[in-house]
C-alpha cells in the first residue's frame, strides 16, 4: 500500500468532521469569475459540435490524452472517484464519463451563496435533469447526510456518480490526504463498483490560487483505473475503523494510479 504524502493540508480537520470554514474571498470570487468562463466555453462547444469539438479543442490546446476508457462499466451501480486538480479537469472527467454513462450524477460544490461551478458547466453543455442529478457538497468539504442517503439510493437503483473525495481543489498540486469519508461510506453501504480516475497537468494550467488567467499551454492526461469494490455492509457493521480503512484503500488506488501516470508522461 502506498504511504501518505509528506505534505498535508495546513487546515486539515479531524477525519470525522465533514465541514470547514467558508472559502476565502480570493477563492470565492475567483471561482465566480472562472465559473462564467467555463460556462461560456460549454455553451460555445455545445452549439458548435458538442463532445467531439470539446475533445478536439482539449487535444489541440493541451494535448489531452485519455488512458483506460475501456475500464468504465457500461451498466450497474458505479462510483467514479476522482482527484481534484482544477475546474477544467473536472469538466474533462465529466465529459469523458457521460459519453458512456448518460444520466451520470455529480457530487459538486454548492455554497450558501448558491455558487455551483459544475452546475453552470453542465447546464450550458446541454445536460438535462440537473436538479436531480446534481448532488450538493456544501461548503468546501461537506457532504450532508441527506445528500449521502440520496446518493446511496441512486447507486442501489443501478446509477452512477462522480465524486472527488479530496473534498476541495488542491492548493499545491499534490494529492491530498486524508480523503473525506463520503466516498468510502457510499462504497461500503451500497456495494457499488468504484472506478479510480486521475488527471495530471490541470494544476499547472489553472492552479486554485491563480484561477485567472487560465493558461492556454500545457499538457493534460486522464487515466481511468481498474474497478474494485469495498463490500456491502449494513449500518450495524460500519465502524469508524472500517470507514477509515476503506477510505485509505481508495486513497491508495488513486495515489498509485496518479504516480504511474506521471511516470509514463515524463
Amino acid at each position: 500500500m502506498s504511504s501518505a504524502p509528506h505534505t498535508t493540508r495546513k487546515d486539515l480537520p479531524g477525519f470525522a468532521e465533514l465541514g470547514r470554514s467558508e472559502p476565502s474571498p480570493i477563492d470565492r470570487y475567483g471561482h465566480a469569475r472562472d465559473r462564467a468562463r467555463l460556462a461560456g466555453l460549454a455553451r460555445f462547444v455545445n452549439r458548435l459540435g458538442g463532445t467531439e469539438l470539446f475533445y478536439w479543442l482539449a487535444r489541440l490546446t493541451y494535448r489531452f490524452a485519455i488512458e483506460g476508457e475501456a475500464n468504465i462499466p457500461a451498466t450497474g451501480p458505479c462510483l467514479f472517484v476522482c482527484n481534484h486538480e482544477s475546474l477544467l479537469t473536472d469538466a474533462l472527467i465529466y465529459v469523458t464519463l457521460v459519453r458512456r454513462r448518460p444520466g451520470l450524477y455529480v457530487f459538486a460544490w454548492h455554497n450558501l451563496q448558491d455558487e455551483r461551478p459544475m452546475y453552470g458547466f453542465m447546464s450550458h453543455y446541454g445536460e438535462t435533469g440537473l436538479e436531480e442529478r446534481y448532488l450538493r457538497a456544501y461548503k468546501a468539504r461537506a457532504l450532508s447526510a441527506g445528500e449521502l442517503l440520496r446518493a446511496r439510493g441512486v447507486l442501489q437503483a443501478g446509477g452512477s456518480i462522480m465524486i472527488a473525495p479530496e473534498g476541495e481543489l488542491t492548493w499545491d498540486g499534490q494529492f491530498q490526504y486524508p480523503l473525506t469519508p463520503g466516498a468510502a461510506w457510499l462504497g461500503l453501504r451500497s456495494g457499488a463498483t468504484l472506478v479510480p480516475i486521475v488527471t495530471t497537468g490541470g494544476y499547472d494550467i489553472q492552479p486554485r490560487w491563480q484561477l485567472r488567467p487560465m493558461r492556454l499551454t500545457g499538457r493534460i492526461a486522464l487515466c481511468i483505473g481498474q474497478p474494485f469494490t469495498l463490500g456491502n455492509l449494513g449500518s450495524s457493521d460500519l465502524t469508524r475503523q472500517t470507514l477509515e480503512e476503506a477510505s485509505q484503500r481508495i486513497w491508495a488506488a488513486l495515489d498509485a494510479l496518479r504516480r504511474s501516470l506521471i511516470q509514463r508522461r515524463r
